[in-house]
């Protein structure tokens, strides 16, 4: 950080800035009182815990009650069977691949509906009489439900005809009841350049470039990441690497009534915004939005970019608000950027660590309580049915919006106040922990981001501006979302 200040502009009743001996320029409080801090504090926990409580108890959509329907965009039994029935339609008819392949598939079925649909796999890649088998198995299960036992006979129709000689209402059910795999039934049989197959099955080129993205991703993110947590470590241990935040005296509230502003109208927000565009395209409740209001909502939540300017409507002078919430190019901006993806690889071990934690956490919960379905991730969910435009606006909200506003709040305006009352650890562990309760993730998923946010918050405490920490969160952004995109579309 640049050894001159600015000059700050005194506001509210601030204590007046003294010298010490030494003549250094000693500590004072954020504009602000206790009293307006306690206040802060019973709001912004209040509100952040409504954003919590909304994110994971607030009732999803309920699914239809026919089980056995075509699988949504998000059935990772269905992504699974596309892209391990392109890897066998890629292996010039090979027959112990396909074996292989279909042993596979159908030791991921574990549901009633997911065996069903491995008849139609198991036609593709192992011939009608092994489709048979499986409808035969399904229909002779006294678990399998009523629902389910209703789908075999069409089922059975597809696998054992010619799809030419199905009827158009035969081929119209079987994608309706059966999705990508109802699909596939009408393709067997075809050559391998036909259209219509290949629109089907895809290519594997796709799958070729995603693994080659991933593999890429993964050794950068391994030796770039050992590497930098080597060197962070060998230098915090020789002490070169100096903490530059200055941390303000107790006292001050501004930032904290800031923060406490922001998640209440963020809340209401986000409880207002679905009710008011389902009221203007005429939707009830559990239905589903037009195109234009996902829209509508995602280009709205730039509106809440300006909340983050509030210091400046409680008297806070621009030079002063820019400085306490590190808004500033510290040591130059190419130096900050720099110590930023350098501190963002450093903390990788970490990520990767509360990743593993994490997994080993679903897989037990899934073992205590029976689940079956993988925790709900609502980027996905949106990704899968979502326009070129929305995409577009969500990358932007996540690559450009988030890394601001999130920065701003958290490690500019939270972490500073925590800062001035409690040690950097503890401020780190506070700021990160309510940074990923406000994210709408699973509770089982957001212990990554709590590590990420904490790696965050000691680039904040080393650096102090947040140029650093802005561009690591834009780069971890745009990496997971570009491997989404990528997924998805590779798997059509």
């Amino acid at each position: 950080m640049q050894n001159e200040q600015p000059e700050l502009e005194p506001t509210f009743q601030e204590a007046p800035q003294t010298e010490a001996s030494d003549g250094d320029a000693v500590a004072r409080p954020d504009p602000g009182s206790p009293q307006a801090a306690l206040i802060a504090w019973l709001l912004g926990v209040f509100f952040i815990g409504a954003v919590f409580f909304t994110n994971q108890f607030t009732p999803k959509p309920s699914a239809p009650a026919a089980v056995a329907g075509a699988p949504s965009a998000l059935d990772a039994f269905e992504m699974e069977s596309k892209m391990y029935v392109r890897l066998a339609a890629s292996a010039m008819a090979d027959p112990a691949t396909k074996a292989q392949t279909l042993s596979t598939i159908e030791a991921l079925a574990a549901k009633p509906e997911q065996r069903l649909r491995v008849a139609f796999v198991a036609a593709e890649l192992g011939g009608t009489k092994k489709a048979i088998d499986h409808l035969d198995a399904l229909e002779n299960d006294s678990t399998v439900s009523e629902d389910i036992k209703a789908q075999i006979p069409l089922a059975r129709e597809a696998v054992s005809n010619d799809p030419a000689t199905l009827s158009d209402d035969q081929k119209t059910q079987l994608k309706k009841d059966f999705g990508w795999f109802g699909e596939l039934s009408l393709v067997r049989g075809l050559a391998d350049t036909d259209p219509l197959r290949k629109s089907v099955i895809g290519e594997i080129w796709s799958l070729l470039l995603l693994g080659l993205f991933g593999i890429a991703v993964a050794v950068v993110a391994i030796f770039a990441g050992l590497g930098c947590f080597v060197t962070m470590i060998v230098r915090m241990a020789a002490r070169r690497i100096q903490p530059a935040f200055e941390a303000p005296a107790p006292g001050g509230s501004v930032y904290l009534e800031m923060v406490a502003v922001f998640v209440g109208v963020f809340l209401v927000f986000k409880m207002a915004m679905p009710v008011l565009l389902g009221m203007i395209a005429g939707v009830g409740k559990g239905g589903e939005f037009p195109s234009w209001a996902v829209t509508a909502q995602l280009g709205a939540q730039w509106c809440l970019l300006g909340l983050v300017f509030y210091p400046l409507a409680r008297g806070v002078s621009w030079e002063r608000m820019r400085h306490d919430l590190g808004w500033h190019s510290g040591k130059g901006v190419m130096r900050e950027i720099g110590a930023g993806l350098f501190a963002y690889f450093a903390g990788l071990p970490l990520l990767v660590l509360a990743a593993i934690i994490t997994f080993v956490g679903i897989i037990i919960k899934t073992a205590v309580t029976g689940a079956k379905e993988p925790p709900s991730n609502p980027i996905l969910e949106m990704v899968t049915k979502s326009s070129a435009l929305e995409l577009a606006l969500l990358f932007t909200l996540a690559t450009v919006w988030a890394p601001f506003v999130e920065e701003s709040l958290f490690r500019g305006a939270l972490y500073r106040h925590l800062r001035g009352r409690r040690h950097f650890l503890i401020a780190a562990v506070v700021s990160a922990f309510a940074f990923g309760i406000m994210h709408g993730y699973d509770t089982f998923l957001l212990l990554p981001v709590m590590t990420l946010g904490f790696v965050f918050a000691l680039m904040r405490e080393w650096r102090s501006s947040l140029i650093g920490s802005m561009v690591a969160h834009s780069l971890h952004n745009a990496t997971v979302l570009t491997l989404l995109f990528l997924a998805l579309w590779a798997l059509g």
